[in-house]
C-alpha cells in the first residue's frame, strides 16, 4: 500500500497497488471521509461506494491489505493504519483510478487546508516519495546559452482550463496573435496540452491550453482528461474559461473542485460576452460561487475583446523571474505537429458531424524540394466507412481538406507547400495504447 501527501496540491494519495503506465483506464468519483484518532491525527480514509454496482470487484485490490475493511450493508470501504475515533466527511469527492477490470487501484483525496500539516504525522512513516507526473507536461526548458533571452521582470506558467467548447483555444490564439491551437465548433478539439508563449517588454507568459475536461469513453479520452488535470497543480496562475451564456454544469463543478486544491492565483474568465444572455446575472453569480477567485475578467475571445485586459491581470500576478524562451518564439510545438493539427482542424470543420473524434493526422514525409516543400500526411480513421467519407466522391472531399489547409500551413512555415494527403483505417485506434504512443499521445 502506497500513501503520500502533496502539500502544494492539497491532496492525499492512497494506492493499493504499484501503478505503471496504462493501468488506470477510467476515473470515478465517490464521497469520502477522513478518519481521525483521538488526538486529531488522520489515520485513514473511508470511501462510500453505495452508488456503484459491482463493488465486490472494485474493492478486490484494497482488501488484499490488512488495513482495509469492507462493510457490505452500507457499502463503505474503510482503510486505516490505526483505530479511529471520528469520521469527518469531506466536501470534495475522492477521485478513484480504476483498471480495465473495474478494480480500484487507488484514490486522490482533496484536503485543501494546507496549514494543517500536523494532522498527517501519524501517516508520515507510511509515506512514499511522490514522482512528479508533471515534469514532461509543464517543465520549462533548460537554459541554452546560445539563445539570447529577453530581459523581463516576470515569467511563469498559466494553465487555461475549462470544459469542452468554451473557447480556450480561441483565447490562446487571440493572446498570442496567431494560430497555435486548432479551433472547431465541436467540443474536445484540443487533445494535448499546447504551450503558447507571449513575450512582452515586462514579462514572458507560458500558456498551457489544456483539453476540455469531459467524461472519457476511451483511452484517448483518458489521456486528454489526464493532460488537463495535470496542468493545474504546477501552474503559477490558473485561468478557468467559462461560457457565461450558460449556467455551470457538473463538469464545471468538477473542474472547480480541482482548482480549489491549488494555492496559485485563480482568475475566472467569462467568455462569449458578445452573445445575448438574459440570464447573465444568475450565470455570473453561479460561477462566482464555485471558487474564491482573485479576479474575474469578461472577454469575447472570438472578437478579441477584453483579451489585453486579461493579459494585464495575469502579468500583475506572475512571479518575478527570468524568461525561458527567445522573444520571437510563440510555441514549443514543432512545425510538423502544427501542420498536422491544421489538417485535422479542416476535417473537424468540414465533416466533424460525420466523423467527430475518430481522426488523427501523422506527418509521414517532410522534404525540401526546389520549388516547394513536399509534405505527405496520413489521415488515420477507425472504419472503412469513415475513409470513404473523408475521401468523398471522386476524391472531392480530400482535395477540399487539402486546399483549405494549405494556406494556413504555408503561412505557418513561410514557404510554398505541396500537400499530399492519404487516408488509412486503423480499427479502434483511440483504445489502442500502441497507436496512441505512435501518434504522440502519452502521459509520461
Amino acid at each position: 500500500m502506497n500513501i503520500s501527501y502533496d502539500n502544494e496540491a492539497g491532496t492525499l494519495y492512497w494506492y493499493f497497488v504499484d501503478l505503471t503506465e496504462g493501468d488506470a483506464v477510467e476515473e470515478y468519483e465517490c464521497p469520502v471521509s477522513l478518519l481521525y484518532d483521538a488526538r486529531g491525527g488522520v489515520v485513514g480514509i473511508q470511501l462510500d461506494l453505495s452508488e456503484d454496482t459491482d463493488t465486490a470487484t472494485m474493492v478486490k485490490f484494497a482488501l488484499g491489505h490488512p488495513e482495509s475493511q469492507w462493510q457490505t450493508t452500507n457499502q463503505l470501504l474503510t482503510v486505516a493504519i490505526a483505530p479511529h475515533a471520528t469520521v469527518v466527511p469531506l466536501a470534495e469527492p475522492a477521485i478513484l483510478d480504476v483498471d480495465s477490470a473495474g478494480r480500484i487501484l487507488g484514490c486522490d483525496v482533496a484536503d485543501v487546508d494546507h496549514e494543517k500539516k500536523f494532522r498527517y504525522q501519524r501517516l508520515e512513516p507510511h509515506f512514499v516519495a511522490i514522482e512528479d507526473p508533471l515534469e514532461e507536461l509543464v517543465a520549462l526548458p533548460p537554459m541554452d546559452e546560445a539563445i539570447v533571452l529577453p530581459q523581463v521582470e516576470r515569467a511563469g506558467v498559466v494553465a487555461i482550463v475549462g470544459r469542452p467548447n468554451v473557447g480556450k483555444s480561441t483565447l490562446l490564439n487571440a493572446i498570442i496573435g496567431q494560430k497555435v491551437a486548432i479551433t472547431s465548433p465541436k467540443p474536445q478539439t484540443t487533445r494535448s496540452a499546447i504551450r503558447g508563449i507571449l513575450t512582452r517588454s515586462d514579462a514572458q507568459i507560458i500558456f498551457v491550453d489544456t483539453p476540455g475536461i469531459h467524461r472519457p469513453r476511451n483511452r484517448l479520452g483518458n489521456f486528454m482528461v489526464a493532460q488537463a488535470r495535470q496542468s493545474v497543480p504546477d501552474a503559477d496562475i490558473i485561468c478557468m474559461v467559462v461560457d457565461i451564456t450558460h449556467m455551470p454544469n457538473e463538469l464545471d463543478e468538477r473542474i472547480a473542485a480541482m482548482i480549489r486544491r491549488s494555492r496559485s492565483p485563480k482568475i475566472l474568465v467569462l467568455n462569449k460576452t458578445d452573445r445575448p444572455n438574459p440570464h447573465a446575472a444568475e450565470c455570473l453569480a453561479a460561477f462566482r460561487a464555485l471558487v474564491p477567485w482573485q479576479m474575474e475578467v469578461a472577454i469575447s475571445a472570438i472578437r478579441n475583446e477584453g483579451v489585453s485586459n486579461l493579459v494585464d491581470e495575469i502579468v500583475a500576478r506572475l512571479p518575478k523571474g527570468e524568461a525561458f524562451y527567445a522573444a520571437d518564439q510563440i510555441t514549443d510545438q514543432n512545425e510538423r505537429t502544427l501542420c498536422a493539427e491544421l489538417v485535422r482542424e479542416r476535417i473537424m470543420h468540414l465533416i466533424g458531424d460525420e466523423i467527430p473524434y475518430g481522426v488523427a493526422v501523422e506527418v509521414e514525409e517532410w522534404e525540401k524540394r526546389p520549388r516547394h516543400r513536399y509534405i505527405r500526411m496520413t489521415i488515420l480513421v477507425e472504419k472503412e466507412s469513415q475513409k470513404a467519407i473523408i475521401i468523398g466522391s471522386g476524391g472531392t472531399m480530400l482535395r477540399k481538406i487539402g486546399s483549405d489547409a494549405r494556406p494556413a500551413i504555408e503561412a505557418t512555415i513561410g514557404e510554398a507547400v505541396y500537400l499530399d494527403l492519404w487516408v488509412k483505417p486503423r480499427t479502434n485506434w483511440r483504445d489502442d495504447p500502441s497507436a496512441l504512443r505512435w501518434l504522440g499521445y502519452r502521459n509520461e
